[in-house]
């Protein structure tokens, strides 16, 4: 396509090291083969450098919000009724739609501030995060 960058190994492996960073450094409880498997699923989603670094950097900023506030997002049902859900935008654009999510609950035990991350990234692509995230 004409003007779309394609996303290069050096911008990808400098953003995900930042998010790595970010993520490191909050009380987060997650399955580290999970978060690469959401980070290569972002890529997949994001395929532009600068598209792939703003949904990285709106994931991380949320996540220190959910830290901040447990209680943010919303509970969810069903299968996931244990869980929570946020749902933001990859890049601040009026037009923007909502179209990332970050699954999440409470976990105190590790933490006091503590969360547990099921999974994170698209709404939709390139699959449905809630279907990805039921079967872990």
């Amino acid at each position: 396509m004409r003007g779309r960058r394609v996303l290069s190994a050096d911008a990808r492996e400098t953003a995900i090291d930042a998010f790595l960073g970010s993520l490191s450094e909050l009380p987060i409880l997650a399955v580290p083969s999970q978060v690469e498997e959401d980070v290569r699923a972002l890529a997949d989603a994001f395929s532009e450098d600068h598209a792939f670094a703003s949904a990285l950097e709106a994931i991380s900023a949320e996540l220190g919000r959910i830290v901040a506030d447990p209680s943010r997002g919303a509970p969810m049902q069903g299968h996931y009724a244990e869980w929570r859900r946020s749902k933001f935008q990859s890049s601040r654009s009026q037009a923007q739609p909502a179209d990332l999510r970050i699954i999440f609950r409470r976990n105190v035990t590790f933490d006091p501030n503590g969360i547990e991350l099921r999974a994170f990234g698209h709404r939709w692509r390139p699959t449905a995060i809630y279907l990805r995230a039921k079967g872990r």
